[in-house]
């Protein structure tokens, strides 16, 4: 199993860790001047498996965040109570963004990994970027918040 896989899954599941105990918008909108615009970003992601866990969702804005060395800007906690479910994060500034998530099948608060590291429960990426030896590439998942609303879809596996 090619190594940069399992550390991917490995900091996949650990940057939505935090997101276990949480809800729909896990974590505050950094605080804005009053002039300072902001971006309102809403995620649908379909095929959920009906309530069968909630999907954990982690929002970077830096390919050194999406590499695992530092902390997603935003977390999420979605129940799965549809087989599209949405969420909502408020008062991000205007930038470039990717989001990591998957589906918390068994509700364990972390990314299902088999003995080669290869992850058992459903998972996807902005952009519905493909995987293809490891996780894709900031550059594959990334897009741009510069509008006061963007709207994004996932598609988690069938």
């Amino acid at each position: 199993m090619n190594k940069t896989l399992i550390q991917a899954s490995t900091v996949l599941a650990v940057a939505l860790l935090g997101a276990a105990s949480t809800q729909a918008i896990a974590t505050p909108a950094a605080p804005q001047t009053a002039s300072a615009p902001t971006v309102t970003l809403t995620v649908a992601v379909e095929h959920v498996r009906l309530g069968r866990g909630p999907i954990m969702m982690a929002v970077f804005d830096s390919e050194t965040g999406w590499r695992g060395a530092a902390q997603a800007v935003r977390l999420a906690r979605i129940d799965a109570a549809s087989n599209v479910v949405t969420t909502t994060f408020q008062g991000l500034p205007p930038g470039t963004y990717a989001i990591k998530l998957y589906q918390d099948l068994n509700a364990d608060g972390a990314l299902g990994l088999n003995f080669l590291g290869i992850p058992t429960e459903p998972y996807g990426f902005s952009n519905n970027a493909p995987v293809r030896f490891g996780p894709p590439s900031w550059a594959a998942a990334r897009f741009t918040a510069s509008t006061p609303t963007v709207s994004h879809t996932i598609s988690l596996p069938e």
